[in-house]
């Protein structure tokens, strides 16, 4: 699972990014490196502002969609539980009371493209 995901991105190597959580734009830049670390897949990229390498790891998500360029990412509580309405309760029941990762039960979008594109 973690070689394909690494496939996938390899095809976007060089190109500008920007991944959006909801709204907002969590990281952008220029993709010059990927590697793997345990159940994450590390960016290592050129910010756009500071035009500084920085890195972003990136958890694998439970299902990943592409359109033209853009890639989906699912870390939605429905895809983990594949829709089992009985497993997604009991999911539910655990403790929530602590903070979670920016991408905890949303579906994260990564564009490509020209960095005057995106």
């Amino acid at each position: 699972m973690i070689h394909s995901f690494i496939d996938l991105f390899s095809n976007y190597f060089q190109q500008y990014f920007q991944i959006f959580v909801g709204n907002q734009i969590y990281r952008s830049g220029k993709l010059i490196l990927l590697s793997s670390k345990e159940f994450y897949i590390k960016f290592i990229y050129i910010d756009k502002k500071n035009n500084k390498q920085k890195h972003c790891e990136i958890p694998i998500p439970y299902n990943t969609t592409i359109l033209d360029n853009k890639i989906i990412l699912d870390y939605t509580n429905e895809t983990f539980c594949n829709n089992d309405k009985n497993l997604l309760l009991s999911l539910q029941t655990i403790n929530n009371s602590y903070n979670h990762h920016a991408f905890y039960n949303k579906k994260i979008i990564i564009k490509f493209g020209d960095v005057d594109l995106i």
